[in-house]
């Protein structure tokens, strides 16, 4: 039979495990609470991403086409009407260019 260790050493040789296994426990918490911060900060990104997107969405007028992409076939329709608008211009001066 193995030889017991005399009841201080054995004692001693507990305690000395049940502190460690706080230690580990104590890190391991501050592992995850990191984790958890880093989760938050992950999904703030996100968020920010995701109005960022639909900011872009609203600007550029994009619709959601069948194949579930946004697309933007037409231009704007403040584009449009600057457009519109030079080219009624370069109408109206080559007309006067004319006389």
């Amino acid at each position: 039979m193995p030889q017991e260790k005399p009841e201080p050493d054995r004692i001693r040789e507990l305690e000395d495990a049940l502190k460690e296994a706080e230690r580990r426990v104590a890190e391991m918490r501050a592992e995850r609470d990191q984790a958890f911060e880093l989760v938050e900060q992950m999904k703030e990104h996100v968020s920010d991403v995701d109005t960022l997107i639909d900011s872009w969405i609203e600007a550029f007028e994009m619709q959601l086409s069948e194949d579930r992409k946004r697309t933007r076939d037409a231009l704007p329709e403040s584009i449009k009407k600057l457009l519109t608008d030079a080219v009624a211009l370069q109408k109206q001066a080559k007309g006067l260019g004319k006389k």
